[in-house]
């Protein structure tokens, strides 16, 4: 006999999800079982509402991937700005946003205050999930000396924070998931990541723009698994919109960072622009009295 809490929360808890719009790279995502996910991602491409839906999931005790569900307890949200009291309107922290949107108001026990940015989620279940809101910018000794069930770092977070956030996965083997645009300089992801990954989704788009497979499996056992999505992998955008916005880049490589989320070299020692039809002089033409 389930009690009436318990049926109140399993009808909101089914609303919510019915809610939610599957798309090819949600799918691929939800299939990795891997200790370290990376989702590489074209601007605005869906990358963070992914992340926070697949949490979502866990809390919820229904994630396919079932020794998942086990590792929600106190989830850490890395992200470059704190969430702050109030509505989502001026809000920075898009993690924090993703989460209000999905979650059942039924089921948040205490959301953040100007002392706490801890959010309390009650689980179907009647444990606590405490999803743990932190910024790339605070002090070190801020986050030491708790366990942790996983940590999702939305863009790069420095490496020595990197680390110590971590160590605090030993105690429960949790996870990590990395959200990002390879846009800005990264120190780390790419070699410690997408060059360890044991298994890459492409979406149809990327695909069919750079001629790539839709799964590779480049490495064994590293326990890494790659998303990569463009922004016209997101079903909430207008296409006509997206071609609008990234009318005006035509550099071939700015474009494949920031609209199809995918590595390229974009400095060096030679200048990118360097073309020797027009940069380059015969040495001995112009040098030969000297």
């Amino acid at each position: 006999m389930i009690t009436q809490q318990t049926a109140i929360d399993l009808a909101t808890v089914f609303r919510h999800v019915a809610e939610c719009k599957s798309t090819p790279q949600l799918e691929a995502l939800m299939g990795m079982d891997y200790n370290i996910i990376g989702n590489f991602s074209g601007n605005q491409g869906g990358k963070t509402w992914s992340f926070a839906y697949m949490y979502f999931l866990r809390i919820l005790g229904i994630h396919p991937i079932s020794r998942l569900n086990q590792l929600a307890r106190k989830i850490r949200c890395m992200s470059p700005s704190l969430p702050v009291p109030g509505g989502n309107e001026d809000q920075d922290n898009t993690q924090y946003m993703e989460f209000k949107k999905m979650l059942p108001p039924e089921l948040i026990e205490r959301d953040i205050t100007a002392r706490s940015t801890n959010l309390i989620v009650r689980r179907p279940d009647g444990s606590k999930c405490v999803l743990e809101f932190r910024s790339t910018n605070q002090e070190m000794q801020s986050l030491g000396r708790r366990q942790l069930s996983s940590v999702w770092h939305d863009e790069e977070s420095p490496k020595a924070i990197r680390e110590e956030c971590k160590m605090r996965l030993l105690a429960e083997g949790g996870d990590e998931l990395f959200s990002l645009t390879p846009t800005n300089a990264l120190s780390y992801t790419y070699n410690d990541v997408w060059q360890r990954a044991e298994a890459i989704y492409r979406t149809p788009t990327v695909q069919a723009k750079f001629n790539l497979p839709e799964w590779e499996y480049p490495n064994k056992r590293t326990s890494v698994g790659c998303v990569q999505m463009a922004t016209d992998d997101n079903p909430t955008l207008d296409p006509a919109t997206v071609d609008f916005l990234f009318e005006d880049i035509t550099d071939p490589d700015e474009l494949a960072l920031r609209r199809y989320g995918v590595f390229k070299q974009i400095s060096g020692r030679v200048h990118k622009t360097y073309d020797p039809n027009f940069c380059y002089i015969n040495f001995r033409e112009y040098f030969e009295a000297a």
